[in-house]
């Protein structure tokens, strides 16, 4: 579990941008390469991205620095 409460939103806010872009978890899941279980452990603060997958959100579209630091690029 990531120690700092700002890591944990670092997850949260990677699941929002999807939501966003995608409208609903099944889109999401069939859109892109991520597992329900990896989406699960983001939106709840269990895990946050991997540089793998921040490199995807990235290419996507997602503003990683909002992504990082909750701060709008």
């Amino acid at each position: 579990m990531p120690n700092h409460i700002a890591d944990r939103e670092i997850g949260y806010r990677s699941f929002e941008f999807l939501i966003t872009k995608y409208g609903s978890v099944k889109k999401i899941l069939q859109s892109t390469p991520i597992q329900r279980s990896t989406l699960y452990e983001w939106k709840s603060g269990i895990s946050v991205p991997s540089a793998y997958w921040l490199q995807y959100l990235c290419e996507i579209g997602a503003d990683i620095r909002f992504i990082l630091l909750g701060r709008k690029g």
